[in-house]
């Protein structure tokens, strides 16, 4: 389990919803970012990028997320983001933390079939945004 705290022990609500190989990534998890293979971007964002990496050690496929910039606010922004998903990470419609750095430069999280962004069009609809809302809240 890493320093920082963003494993998850077997136990937990998470683990029973990751599978096998991304709750192994947990228990191997160590804050080291060559533990990860990046092959592609997948989301350029405004803050940050997400890539589709490999763990090297279980070839698990996972999503790395890395801010645009690395001055002390985009890393105090991602701190918080890691902080925010770990505390919340244990419910059914938040993505987890497996791994991250501690200084705020990277984390990893499974892959998710799609974002918020891949709904933009129908989250512009206030019903569909409130369903999203209501599935994180509930």
């Amino acid at each position: 389990m890493p320093q920082d705290g963003a494993g998850v022990p077997e136990e937990s609500a998470v683990s029973r919803r990751l599978t096998r190989d991304e709750q192994l990534v947990c228990l191997l998890a160590r804050g080291d970012g060559k533990d990860y293979r990046p092959e592609h971007e997948l989301a350029p964002g405004g803050q940050a990028v997400v890539f589709n990496a490999t763990h090297k050690l279980t070839g698990t496929p996972v999503a790395v997320k890395r801010p645009r910039r690395r001055d002390e606010d985009a890393l105090r922004r991602m701190l918080r983001e890691i902080e925010a998903m770990t505390r919340f990470g244990g419910h059914r419609n938040v993505v987890p933390v497996l791994d991250s750095s501690v200084d705020g430069t990277w984390f990893v999280m499974p892959l998710a079939d799609a974002t918020a962004r891949d709904q933009a069009v129908q989250l512009r609809d206030a019903e569909q945004l409130r369903g999203l809302i209501m599935a994180i809240i509930a």
